[in-house]
């Protein structure tokens, strides 16, 4: 009788737990809601962490009320920065910090505002940098990122970038695009020099200066588009050289002089857009070496100093046969010059 009630209590217990269980798993396929709210915050638990702050050297700032990062000495290959170490802020990366490191991706805080020289040069496995929304990044320092081969994009679109410094992508060969903020003013001598992959370049609609060879020996390099307020006297002859591949040199409109010294070695056959806006075209702007073609997309504009040194070589001039002036045109006893058929 005693080993009766045992089995009955067990059979008891056994039914009791098959009940509770299909309960649980009635209730989970009845209630999408709670579903959808595990799946939602199942990503929140897998987000990664900044790298712990004792993998960092790092000082207080000449003010103290700042975190600069001097080195690393972490294992992995995948660095976030924290935003604050020691309840203050990071917002330098000090020179040669992460250099030689073989690192393959760096997200950094919104609170940097400089990446000092060499900073990050010489990671040859180096394929992300990533900068996040209302990033206050201000200032790439020289060669920063040199020699970074495996880097192929570089999004800079959201930080308060006012100068890329000299080198700062210095040989940066695996690069094929790079998104500029509107805030910079000024690309430095070489600052992407031997970045052999890039093809496109829309510069910043604030430009001011480009240094020499800036983009020299971008050897696949084929678009590029020249903002408004760039000067010309500051766009140095030579920040393009190199460029064999060079297809279309796009002038953005709103620009109404072409005077300066923009374009001094183009080597080949690129074509050269004018825009409606420009009224009048300086002497010794364009070094003409090979074929290329200028296509202008307004009226003929006045020539400023003369006819006879606008273009150095002999261009191919086309222009919108709906426009005006073209049949005076100075220039059309110099070179050839038809209407755009195209």
């Amino acid at each position: 009788g005693i080993a009766m009630k045992k089995i009955t209590k067990a059979l008891t217990a056994m039914l009791l737990l098959s009940v509770m269980l299909s309960g649980c798993k009635q209730v989970e396929s009845e209630n999408p809601n709670d579903q959808q709210t595990q799946t939602e915050s199942s990503p929140k638990q897998t987000e990664e962490l900044p790298t712990p702050s004792d993998q960092f050297d790092y000082c207080l700032s000449d003010s103290k009320t700042a975190i600069w990062i001097s080195g690393y000495h972490g294992t992995s290959d995948r660095v976030i920065i924290p935003s604050e170490i020691d309840n203050l802020p990071v917002v330098t990366i000090l020179r040669n910090a992460f250099t030689d490191k073989g690192l393959r991706s760096v997200t950094f805080p919104n609170t940097i505002r400089v990446i000092k020289s060499y900073a990050f040069s010489n990671n040859p496995k180096l394929t992300q940098i990533q900068f996040g929304e209302q990033s206050q990044l201000e200032l790439i320092d020289p060669c920063a990122f040199a020699n970074c081969t495996a880097l192929s994009k570089v999004d800079l679109s959201e930080t308060k970038l006012d100068t890329i410094e000299n080198g700062a992508f210095l040989n940066c060969s695996g690069l094929t695009e790079i998104i500029f903020c509107d805030t910079i003013t000024r690309i430095g001598k070489a600052a992407f020099s031997g970045c052999s992959s890039l093809k496109t370049v829309d510069l910043p609609k604030e430009l001011l200066t480009i240094d020499r060879e800036a983009f020299a020996n971008c050897s696949a390099l084929e678009t590029v588009t020249i903002p408004t307020k760039l000067s010309l006297d500051g766009l140095d002859g030579i920040s393009f050289s190199e460029n064999p591949a060079l297809k279309k040199i796009i002038f953005a409109d709103g620009r109404e002089t072409l005077d300066g010294y923009a374009f001094f070695f183009i080597e080949s056959n690129a074509e050269v857009v004018i825009p409606a806006s420009v009224k009048t075209f300086g002497p010794g702007t364009f070094f003409v070496k090979g074929k290329i073609t200028f296509r202008f997309l307004g009226d003929c504009p006045t020539q400023t100093e003369g006819i006879s040194s606008e273009f150095h070589g002999t261009p191919t001039i086309l222009y919108d046969p709906t426009t005006k002036g073209w049949e005076d045109c100075v220039w059309k006893d110099q070179y050839t010059v038809k209407p755009n058929q195209s």
